[in-house]
């Protein structure tokens, strides 16, 4: 569903329509807001057998930017508000023997967003409540015959709805017009290697996998061009390490993550950090 904060906007595309684009004296730049990137909930140590788990997590603790794209935007580059931070929960049902089922959220609030380059502005308090993730995981896993080891393929569906806010500048300010929204189903698939110590004390593992996210290409967009939501999807491929500590029923974890930075004007991979902390009964 889309939600359009702005009749006079419109008003003001249809006006310019009608002058025919020859001359535009405008220019429009619109800004998305996006979740960081993140790994799955059910990412890290197995759960024992028809056990259940409750998680709260910091997913990512803190994303970093590359280095170079503490810079002024370039045509074509988007114009994006990203979540460095996201606290979420979980809880899952450790199924039978192989699989574990639940569901996860994460929120960043406004103020846990930053821009992808020095002039792309900030959403105003009243046009976005901030950024979140919602949905239903599945993870399958399969014990080697060495049974320190696991292997575990790790299926998320999320639902975020993302907001787009619109500036117009004029008199050399940029001036907020409004803001769309539409939601996105963001599907994350994730492959994870687990060494379970023999007591069963620590997990060590590493894990791969691609997420859906979105950009936008509406950030260098002139008068002329009319579209109202230009937010559309990526790909981010994430690799990864963590360790969890198990101290009965309660478990922590961390570890880093590296994303390829599709957000970005720059190829550099980012770097990112989660902790959780989980009960499992």
């Amino acid at each position: 569903m889309r939600i359009f904060k702005g009749t006079s906007y419109a008003i003001f595309i249809a006006i310019i329509m009608l002058s025919g684009c020859e001359t535009p004296q405008y220019n429009i730049r619109r800004v998305a807001m996006v979740p960081g990137p993140y790994i799955p909930a059910r990412s890290g140590r197995v759960m024992e057998p028809e056990s259940y788990m409750l998680q709260l997590e910091a997913n990512p603790l803190l994303a970093l930017r590359p280095e170079n794209v503490f810079v002024y935007s370039e045509i074509g580059d988007a114009g994006l508000q990203i979540a460095y931070s996201q606290l979420g929960g979980s809880f899952y049902l450790s199924s039978g023997e192989n699989v574990e089922i639940g569901m996860q959220t994460r929120y960043a609030f406004n103020e846990w967003t930053e821009p992808t380059a020095w002039d792309v502005p900030d959403f105003p308090e009243d046009a976005a409540n901030g950024v979140s993730l919602t949905g239903v995981g599945m993870r399958y896993k399969n014990k080697f015959e060495d049974e320190d080891f696991y292997f575990s393929a790790i299926l998320e569906m999320n639902l975020a709805v993302i907001p787009e806010a619109t500036y117009v500048k004029s008199n050399g300010y940029w001036e907020y017009q409004g803001c769309e929204r539409e939601q996105w189903l963001f599907p994350a698939l994730f492959f994870q290697l687990d060494y379970l110590a023999p007591q069963e004390y620590f997990d060590i593992y590493g894990f791969l996998g691609i997420e859906g996210s979105v950009t936008n290409e509406g950030f260098d967009l002139d008068s002329c061009i009319t579209e109202e939501y230009t937010v559309e999807p990526i790909a981010l491929y994430i690799m990864g390490a963590g360790l969890d500590i198990k101290l009965n029923p309660m478990y922590l974890a961390g570890g880093a993550y590296v994303n390829n930075s599709e957000h970005y004007p720059s190829s550099q991979p980012s770097l990112s950090f989660f902790a959780r902390v989980g009960f499992e009964f």
